[in-house]
């Protein structure tokens, strides 16, 4: 038996291919998956900036405290047979002595000694706070001159700054040197 072939056209396979829906459908997909990708690579290079510009601040106002530590260890004796340290005054805003002072101008801690003119140690100050101790370690409340400065052991800095939208506070607490010898006695 013999088969007999149509002649008629026959249905033509199906080509193979996206059709226009499944490719804008994949378009669609890939744009969600691009943009979240991007976003979190912005959220996380934004958050690598904010942390790098903290970090370079708190140095910036770790170097400063560091220097101004080291004025106030400086402070010498009012003379050789006394233990008081040679502070001219002292205040919230300024500690004076006979070399030198650090104060607050504006925004701007400064710091003057006898070796250099007044010099620029950090801009940006929101708070500085000055505390001074006596040998009994009690706080010393006020604004104190010449006298009153004798009593002054141990003395606590604060400074506050802020950079942009990035702000930092450091403490330190300084003994005078040339009053150590006598620190609790």
């Amino acid at each position: 038996m013999t088969r007999i072939r149509s002649t008629s056209t026959t249905p033509q396979t199906r080509r193979r291919g996206f059709t226009l829906t499944e490719a804008i459908a994949s378009m669609v997909i890939l744009s969600i998956v691009g943009l979240t990708s991007s976003q979190i690579l912005l959220t996380t290079s934004r958050g690598f900036t904010d942390a790098a510009d903290h970090l370079e601040m708190q140095a910036e106002l770790s170097a400063a405290v560091h220097r101004i530590a080291q004025a106030i260890r400086g402070i010498g004796r009012e003379s050789s047979s006394s233990s008081a340290p040679d502070i001219t005054s002292l205040s919230v805003n300024e500690i004076r002595w006979p070399r030198g002072s650090i104060g607050l101008t504006g925004d701007v801690v400064t710091l003057s000694t006898g070796v250099s003119a007044t010099e620029p140690l950090r801009s940006g100050v929101t708070e500085r706070r000055l505390e001074a101790f006596d040998d009994e370690g009690a706080a010393l409340a006020g604004a104190l001159d010449d006298d009153a400065a004798d009593a002054v052991r141990f003395l606590r800095f604060t400074v506050s700054a802020s950079w942009g939208d990035q702000s930092a506070s450091l403490t330190t607490g300084v003994f005078i040197r040339s009053t150590a010898a006598t620190f609790g006695d």
